[in-house]
């Protein structure tokens, strides 16, 4: 009872110092505290008397207001990207049952036509917590989008995203595109997601090792059920994109006129980047050379500008292309992005005359009246061509004489001086050089040279 009545007092602690400092700190670290570090109390915290620092706490006062603040956390770091492999886990759950079975997506049959026909799969989303990803679904929208401004009608485009994506809607999905497609189209299967190996032949196709689409209920689709799946396609023209690890060992699924790219070889593993928020393959190939306008004439154009830019960037991510089409691959005429206005080519300037003294773009809408004693008129070539009576002798005129000025090759000085004139009208290019009319009259070939010929003689009998 001493001993007790010792501890309660707070006294005898020199005496017992091993055995009292162990007991208040276990009487610390057994007080309850509230999210902003204080006791449950009134807003007290405990306290040991500073004379005794291996003292029991047995009262608590306020904290003082003089207590030094807290120095204020740093201001947080941008992060930087982060470049991760896409590798599936080992042990991937499976989330398929008989009920989701029973519930797959049944595609719209109809008959074969032909355009652009697309099978599009980007799968975030897996079974359980460790294997989701962040550009897969990112990378099929990019991909879809694309299509349509290639202008791939909405009714030839079937896209799955996450859940969506089992395996048998992924396989309808395939069989639906192949029972649609003509023999005149062009058929686009792409997939990004994991991609995993599996060893001992599993789709007895006699692959040791084969290549499996991991859907979104974390089944199975091997490359030879894609095999098999497309050997009935009968589109010209094919390209199969797959943006996920070993995606070259997919080369099974190639006939004459299809093509494959692949963001990485058959033994290799793919990245994301968080910084493009797509694959590398789909960033480059799709995103910027397809939808940005960089190379978007074929899939071959694009894959080959694509690969020299992540050469340039990213030197160890580079992708494949297996190519055993007869020619480019065409998805269709793309939509020119649009020049913005304070960009746009200013028009061409207007085209500069040679001509010191050029003449009216079109003929005067009636003949002039003629002068002086009057005389015939004619229309050849839609020039009114006149003959007028003058003191000093016949005088023809051809036209009217612009701006007073005599026509070139005349040795008129000006309008008063009564000879002949032929005028140069440069719309209809009648008499360039100013030649005399039996001269003009021969150059004018068969458009009318009675009728000129007529107007001269005349003009001379007066």
């Amino acid at each position: 009872m001493a001993v007790l009545a010792l501890f309660a007092t707070g006294a005898g602690n020199a005496a017992v110092r091993g055995f009292a400092a162990p007991l208040g700190s276990a009487s610390l670290s057994a007080l309850p505290l509230g999210p902003g570090g204080d006791a449950p109390g009134a807003g007290a915290t405990p306290a040991v008397d500073p004379a005794a620092p291996d003292a029991v706490p047995v009262a608590v006062e306020p904290v003082p207001s003089t207590a030094p603040a807290a120095a204020p956390a740093a201001p947080p770091t941008s992060a930087l990207p982060v470049d991760r492999p896409i590798v599936a886990p080992a042990n991937f759950p499976r989330a398929r049952t008989a009920a989701v079975r029973s519930t797959r997506t049944a595609y719209a049959a109809g008959p074969k036509d032909g355009g652009v026909w697309a099978v599009v799969v980007g799968i975030d989303d897996y079974p359980g917590t460790d294997a989701d990803l962040n550009a897969a679904v990112a990378d099929a929208r990019d991909v879809d989008s694309a299509l349509a401004a290639y202008g791939v009608p909405v009714s030839h485009r079937l896209v799955l995203l996450d859940k969506q994506a089992t395996a048998d809607n992924i396989r309808g999905a395939l069989t639906w595109m192949t029972a649609r497609a003509s023999a005149d189209s062009t058929a686009v299967f792409f997939y990004s997601g994991h991609v995993r190996q599996v060893a001992g032949d599993p789709y007895h196709d006699g692959e040791n090792v084969a290549e499996a689409i991991v859907a979104a209920d974390g089944d199975n689709v091997y490359d030879g059920q894609v095999a098999d799946l497309l050997r009935n396609l009968e589109a010209r023209t094919a390209w199969i994109g797959i943006a996920a690890c070993y995606g070259g060992g997919f080369d099974n699924a190639l006939a004459p006129g299809r093509i494959l790219t692949a963001a990485a070889g058959e033994n290799d593993v793919a990245y994301e980047n968080s910084g493009l928020g797509h694959s590398y393959m789909v960033e480059y190939m799709v995103r910027r050379a397809m939808l940005q306008g960089k190379a978007p004439g074929s899939v071959q154009d694009a894959f080959a500008w694509a690969r020299a830019q992540i050469a340039r960037d990213y030197p160890n991510r580079l992708p494949v292309l297996l190519d055993r089409a007869r020619g480019p691959v065409v998805l269709g005429r793309p939509v020119a992005p649009s020049t913005p206005e304070n960009r746009k080519a200013a028009p061409p300037p207007p085209a500069q005359s040679k001509d010191p003294h050029p003449a009216p773009s079109a003929p005067p809408p009636t003949a002039p009246d003629p002068k002086g004693g009057g005389g015939a008129c004619a229309q050849v070539l839609g020039v009114s061509v006149c003959s007028e009576q003058h003191s000093s002798g016949p005088y023809l005129r051809v036209g009217p004489d612009h701006a007073g000025r005599p026509s070139p090759g005349s040795t008129d000085p000006g309008p008063d001086r009564h000879r002949r004139v032929v005028t140069q009208r440069r719309a209809w290019d009648l008499n360039p050089r100013g030649l005399a009319p039996h001269t003009l009259s021969r150059r004018a070939g068969s458009a009318a040279p009675a009728a000129l010929r007529a107007v001269t003689t005349a003009a001379h009998r007066r």
